[in-house]
């Protein structure tokens, strides 16, 4: 009967002159292919690796100061006032002459802040991996075709032909 349901197509069909086989159509489709394939190894890698989440919260099960004090005697105080600031503590040194009647001593408080950081380590879910590779490749879909539309506009602009 010749029928064809080919003709019964809702989607458009390429015209005769955008089906020809050009270079500039060959790099395009290479770059992409190349853009897809690192975007699909780069998301492969981390899908490997860990997740890290870390979170700072305060403990609210302690309700008391810890205090300790250390007391040690000198024979002498040389040193003069002066801040001594570390990593995540600071010290302070204040120096007095010693006066008579007086014995030297050395007086240490720490004050311990009821901050608790917790760390959770795990790897992403697959779901969560299928995702992102969805999204590399139609990225490296969408860029490869406007590139080959900035090709196209070019190589018609400088052949003149429009």
């Amino acid at each position: 009967m010749g029928f064809k349901i080919a003709t019964l197509s809702a989607y458009v069909k390429p015209e005769a002159h955008l089906m020809q086989q050009t270079i500039h159509g060959a790099l395009v489709t290479l770059c992409g292919i190349l853009l897809a394939s690192v975007l699909f190894v780069h998301e492969l890698g981390s899908f490997y690796k860990l997740h890290r989440v870390t979170k700072m919260s305060v403990d609210l099960a302690r309700r008391h100061a810890l205090t300790i004090n250390i007391d040690l005697t000198f024979p002498r105080v040389p040193c003069a006032g002066r801040v001594t600031e570390t990593h995540q503590y600071s010290v302070t040194e204040y120096a007095q002459p010693v006066q008579r009647g007086y014995a030297p001593a050395l007086d240490v408080h720490y004050d311990l802040s009821p901050i608790v950081m917790t760390i959770n380590e795990r790897p992403p879910s697959l779901l969560h991996f299928l995702v992102r590779i969805c999204a590399v490749v139609g990225g490296a879909f969408a860029v490869t075709r406007m590139v080959d539309r900035w090709v196209d506009w070019l190589v018609r602009l400088v052949s003149g032909s429009r």
